[in-house]
């Protein structure tokens, strides 16, 4: 991993959002089966994720 060091510089804020596009595990039941989607959520502990809308982006925005 590369590493670097640079003087004067530094982070003033973080913001983040997150869509309202919310998907939990019992949506995706009719898809790919009950069994197959406890197990998913069970192996990698993901039980809801969040989708962007089809126009949605992300953008920078300048805070005052």
């Amino acid at each position: 991993m590369a590493k670097g060091f640079l003087k004067g510089i530094s982070i003033k804020r973080i913001a983040c959002a997150v869509p309202n596009n919310k998907k939990t595990s019992e949506d995706w039941y009719n898809k790919f089966g009950i069994e197959s989607v406890k197990k998913f959520v069970k192996m990698t502990g993901v039980s809801s994720v969040y989708h962007s809308y089809k126009q949605q982006t992300a953008a920078l925005h300048q805070f005052l």
